[in-house]
């Protein structure tokens, strides 16, 4: 039997899933993207390698911009 999610898993799934949607990200960047990697001021998400995630190649560091539907539900 699958364990209750509590309201932070719940908020974190939710902004995984708007990330994913608005950046064209795959899951596994999406879930290793720390919170300093979102930058609100220059609306960007910084897809880079650290102490969750490595990446395959060093063109796989990208900064796809945060748009405003995204940037609405980062912000609410």
């Amino acid at each position: 039997m699958r364990k209750h999610l509590n309201i932070n898993s719940i908020l974190i799934s939710k902004i995984l899933y708007w990330i994913m949607r608005h950046t064209v990200t795959h899951r596994g960047e999406a879930a290793d993207v720390l919170k300093k990697d979102i930058d609100l001021e220059a609306s960007v998400i910084h897809l880079r390698p650290n102490a969750l995630h490595s990446l395959k190649n060093d063109y796989k560091e990208r900064n796809p911009p945060i748009i405003q539907p995204l940037a609405d539900k980062l912000n609410a």
